[in-house]
């Protein structure tokens, strides 16, 4: 058998592996697949309730706040003119900012 033909011999065995192994790792991957796919149903189905759970809770969350009665000012009838809460100082907040701010500046 001269040179050129063993070359020519150990090329086709090598590609020929090649190919086998191509074709092994298609297979494992096929049989991977479904193993995968159940791990991830698997996972959801456990998740499922307490997504659920926090779903419900957060649009009561919502639905509690735009429900929720808003404190009445002064001199006022209804809730429905309220509109949104604000922060209002009164005098004895704003004082004892004021004083909060007086008693920092000094410490410096």
């Amino acid at each position: 058998m001269s040179a050129r033909a063993r070359l020519e011999q150990e090329r086709a065995e090598i590609e020929q592996q090649g190919r086998a192994g191509a074709a092994r790792r298609k297979q494992l991957a096929g049989e991977r697949r479904p193993l995968t796919q159940a791990l991830i149903r698997a996972r959801l189905r456990r998740m499922s309730r307490p997504l659920a759970l926090a779903a419900v809770a957060f649009a009561l969350g919502i639905g509690a706040s735009g429900l929720w009665q808003q404190p009445l000012a002064p001199g006022e009838r209804s809730a429905a003119r309220a509109g949104p809460l604000l922060l209002k100082l009164d005098t004895d907040s704003a004082g004892f900012a004021a004083r909060a701010a007086a008693a920092g500046q000094k410490q410096r």
